[in-house]
């Protein structure tokens, strides 16, 4: 999936991301009067699926993440709930985190057992 893939994925009105995972329920609709809760598998958009049954999965984000873990109180405990009702399923879950203490970084560190972190230049050939 290409930028204009990501972005139309985006724009569809159905697409769920990590933001409202953070916000726990999903706003009303006009089909729905009041919020609903979050089903983790409603998340998930596949993107490969290989014949050896490897698969490549993804929950989209969207610059409002940043807007809605302004106020984190009590969020950092969303996200590890969400991973364990969807852990079973996979072998590997990769979280992208920016390099400084956030919110989000505290919700990854929570979900995780193990923690990846790439120095400036680590990969860098020479």
């Amino acid at each position: 999936m290409g930028a204009e893939g990501y972005l139309d994925l985006l724009n569809e009105p159905t697409t769920k991301t990590i933001v409202d995972v953070f916000e726990q329920f999903l706003a009303p609709s006009t089909t729905a009067g009041a919020p609903t809760l979050v089903d983790p598998k409603d998340f998930i958009v596949s993107l490969n699926k290989w014949d050896d049954g490897n698969l490549l999965d993804l929950i989209a984000s969207r610059l409002e993440l940043s807007w809605t873990l302004k106020n984190p109180t009590g969020k950092a405990q969303l996200l590890p709930q969400f991973i364990a009702n969807i852990e079973a399923d996979y072998d590997l879950i990769i979280i992208g985190c920016a390099p400084t203490e956030s919110i989000l970084t505290t919700a990854a560190y929570r979900s995780s057992r193990y923690v990846f972190v790439r120095g400036k230049g680590a990969w860098s050939r020479g």
